[in-house]
């Protein structure tokens, strides 16, 4: 018995789920550098974690762990003042998606062209939100 539905009509709908699922996580990244790593105004990063990250989120650095929304805040805060005025984290690259899996190049700093750090994020995204976050930073230069 048939249902009706071709094989090309479901690797359709799939395809587009797929795009959709992409874009939202790839649009997650971006606004994570926008709203998150480059605001300053806590009361503000708070509200962009509460919509980007899940409430359980976690962040993992090279030596620390943070978890949940207000932690990731505070270590961000903390980051900002210690980083020179007029620095900004910034997309080097469109995201990559791999189903729930998303990579985001982004370098720091005053001058886009000479950036002071450079890294990548690791986003996993559960329920449409960042519930993991794995920073890299490469090395420098010398």
């Amino acid at each position: 018995m048939s249902s009706g539905v071709s094989v090309d009509a479901i690797h359709e709908v799939k395809t587009i789920m797929n795009a959709t699922d992409t874009e939202h996580a790839a649009f997650l990244l971006r606004a994570n550098i926008e709203r998150v790593l480059n605001e300053r105004d806590e009361a503000r990063r708070l509200k962009a974690l509460s919509e980007l990250w899940a409430d359980d989120a976690v962040m993992f650095e090279a030596d620390e762990v943070f978890s949940g929304q207000k932690a990731i805040s505070d270590n961000v805060g903390a980051l900002l003042a210690r980083l020179p005025a007029g620095t900004l984290f910034r997309p080097a690259s469109a995201p990559v998606v791999n189903h729930e899996a998303a990579l985001l190049r982004w370098t720091a700093g005053s001058d886009p062209a000479k950036p002071a750090v450079t890294g990548t994020d690791l986003a996993f995204i559960e329920n449409g939100r960042i519930r993991k976050l794995y920073v890299f930073l490469d090395p420098r230069n010398t």
